[in-house]
């Protein structure tokens, strides 16, 4: 029955390219967000404190990657016994609250809320690799669909943070 060999063949590319390649894409993703969050900003301004804030989480990740495997596999056990609806909701809500709160943070532009922006992309990007290295990605499926759509209907509702002097009409003298 060739339909079934289709459907094999779709099913292994979804499942052994596709989703490598996303998951792969929003590393890539937190990591040139990363970088522009740290030197994005204004080099006489909060460079140290914006590198230290991205710093932060992945030298908790090395720790957290030295403790017991078998707390690991607890958490994810505890994760995997919440209903799918309701991890698809705490990743949307998740997703959404860290979307907007680094959308204001970026707005606000002092020097101390740009580094707890990149802390928060940074925290992020440690939270993935650590459940990579933890091999507990498969029990956060529906936790990460429910992050990153979410995260994405912000991008295209609400958009970037942007600097209200780029959005003003220019006004000309008469």
């Amino acid at each position: 029955m060739p339909h079934l060999n289709f459907g094999h063949l779709l099913t292994d590319l979804f499942l052994y390219v596709l989703y490598p390649a996303t998951v792969l894409a929003v590393f890539l993703g937190l990591i040139v967000m990363l970088i522009l969050a740290i030197w994005g900003g204004n080099w006489s301004r909060g460079t140290y404190r914006r590198a230290t804030g991205a710093l932060l989480p992945l030298v908790v990740l090395v720790i957290l990657v030295a403790t017991d495997s078998a707390a690991i596999q607890s958490w994810a056990a505890r994760v995997s016994g919440i209903r799918p609806l309701i991890q698809l909701l705490i990743g949307a809500i998740v997703g959404l609250a860290l979307m907007e709160l680094g959308r204001q943070l970026r707005r606000s532009g002092s020097v101390g809320a740009n580094a707890v922006f990149a802390m928060f992309v940074s925290a992020l990007l440690a939270f993935l690799l650590w459940s990579v290295m933890g091999g507990v990605l498969a029990h956060l499926h529906l936790l990460l669909l429910g992050f990153l759509v979410a995260c994405g209907l912000h991008l295209i509702f609400r958009g970037l943070s942007e600097d209200a002097s780029k959005n003003r009409p220019a006004t000309t003298a008469s």
